[in-house]
């Protein structure tokens, strides 16, 4: 953790793993609650950069490199004086990834409660209350994986990097300056390129999962 740089005494990813995942759950919940019932998508966008920003320094080196990526698309739309036409367009189009984050989330509590029910006493009721949770975390896991496809993967990629709508708002903004396509261009292909990393991992999860059932 970049915060670690800074501290006499180091930090573990275990001792603010539930306060990330609490930050992380309430701007999920937030964006979902945003592009649905707001006009004006201006708060989200910002509420979404500041939060990357702070956790930039409790996170992993993968989810630094994902957290630069989203603070560099948030500065390419402060920096270009982009119009709240077009803002509104990217807004809607990348927060919609934010949906899949909070069944990844709801995984993270689903395994904690799990682990504090294990280490009770055993009882018939205990194991019929483990056997739920498994069944209602086996659902979240499929939703988590089918949600990340949706969002992260098939409409990133037809939404986003090949729409004509998005390209000519990018080209209208940065048209023959190099360093602005840069910018924009980078973060873009390189948060695609993690996601399918990330997927590609949630595959071998579920079917190690599968291979256990």
């Amino acid at each position: 953790m970049l915060i670690n740089l800074f501290l006499k005494n180091k930090l573990k990813s275990e001792d603010i793993k539930m306060y990330q995942s609490l930050s992380s759950f309430t701007v999920a919940l937030h964006s979902l609650y945003a592009i649905n019932y707001l006009k004006n998508l201006d708060s989200v966008g910002i509420f979404i950069v500041t939060h990357l920003m702070v956790d930039l320094f409790f996170t992993t080196p993968e989810f630094f490199v994902h957290h630069m990526c989203g603070i560099m698309m948030g500065l390419f739309v402060y920096n270009h004086g982009i119009i709240n036409e077009h803002r509104d367009i990217l807004y809607r189009r990348f927060i919609n990834m934010e949906i899949s984050t909070i069944f990844l989330i709801l995984r993270s509590y689903i395994s904690i409660l799990k682990r504090y029910i294990t280490i009770r006493p055993y009882s018939n009721s205990r194991n019929c209350l483990l056997i739920i949770i498994g069944n209602i975390e086996t659902i979240n896991n499929i939703v988590f994986a089918a949600s990340f496809f949706k969002f992260r993967i098939y409409d990133y990629f037809f939404k986003i990097i090949i729409d004509r709508e998005i390209n000519k708002l990018f080209y209208h903004y940065t048209q023959f300056n190099i360093i602005s396509n840069i910018h924009i261009y980078s973060s873009i292909y390189t948060l695609y390129a993690i996601n399918i990393y990330w997927f590609t991992k949630i595959l071998k999860i579920l079917y190690k999962i599968k291979k256990n059932v």
